[in-house]
């Protein structure tokens, strides 16, 4: 009988069912085991609601200061070039268009006199 299950090859494909059959259940109880628990972090994350506000004063030489108006959006974008400081470009948006208010915020921005901004701002309109 042994040499006829040899001859047809079912030595070898008769218990791999079983062996299956084994890792199957193996596996799900594994994965009860394992799913089976709640989770439950043990560390409690919390966040700051404030965070500390730095004050940043620097001395720096105004190279140029560009005004890209965009008015379909109803924004300008602000780029104020300096020379001989590690700080070479300051960027700004601003939600208005028209002149004044573009002088009066990059004024309160920088602290600078507004015959100053007026005599440096350069203005691009887009359409």
């Amino acid at each position: 009988m042994k040499r006829r299950l040899a001859q047809l090859g079912l030595e070898f494909w008769l218990p791999l069912p079983l062996i299956a059959a084994g890792f199957w259940l193996g596996a799900h109880w594994l994965n009860h085991q394992v799913m089976g628990y709640p989770y439950e972090p043990t560390t409690q994350f919390t966040s700051t609601p404030e965070q500390p506000q730095i004050s940043l004063s620097l001395s720096l030489t105004i190279a140029s200061i560009d005004a890209e108006i965009d008015q379909d959006d109803g924004t300008t974008e602000v780029t104020i070039q300096t020379i001989g400081n590690a700080l070479q470009e300051l960027e700004f948006e601003y939600p208005f268009v028209e002149f004044a208010q573009i002088e009066a915020a990059i004024v309160q921005e920088l602290n600078l006199s507004p015959e100053v901004v007026r005599a440096m701002i350069r203005y691009r309109i887009d359409h």
